[in-house]
């Protein structure tokens, strides 16, 4: 920019010698507003230039608010699969605890099957060696029976 200024001025300078006053100062106005029009352009561009670079650095924070905002919901994912692998295993916890109590009760219900034939209990309780054993083989069926009761409440 500056030196085509400079080669302008050398230019005007050579023909202003031939040249009557009142046409250099109409080439000194026209000159003057070339230089004001410059003047114009290179303050725009320096506003354009400071806009962009603006713009620029808010469009750098709005990436790394993003890539943030992606980092956390990563960070709840893997949360949550946490989460979801914890469930996962106390399902598969419970459920053997089902199978075994369904085979707990499975056993109760033939053992009660067995017990429940009066005669049978009478000779278990006769079968005694003693009064004291009779009365605790009844004192066990009793106990029997209610904790029958129990595991079908439950």
């Amino acid at each position: 920019m500056r030196t085509f200024f400079l080669l302008s001025l050398l230019a005007f300078s050579w023909t202003a010698m031939g040249q009557s006053k009142e046409e250099l100062e109409r080439q000194r106005d026209a000159l003057k507003r070339e230089i004001s029009v410059a003047n114009e352009l290179l303050e725009e561009t320096t506003t354009n230039r400071q806009a962009t670079v603006t713009e620029l650095q808010t469009l750098a924070k709005k990436i790394q608010t993003r890539e943030r905002l992606i980092r956390t919901i990563n960070r709840q994912l893997s949360n949550i699969d946490r989460e979801i692998d914890a469930k996962g295993r106390e399902i598969v916890a419970l459920e053997q605890s089902i199978d075994s109590l369904k085979s707990n009760y499975a056993d109760l219900i033939r053992l009660a099957q067995r017990q429940r034939q009066p005669k049978d209990q009478v000779l278990f309780i006769l079968s005694s060696e003693s009064f004291a054993q009779a009365a605790k083989r009844l004192q066990y069926l009793k106990d029997m029976t209610a904790y029958r009761q129990r595991q079908v409440e439950s």
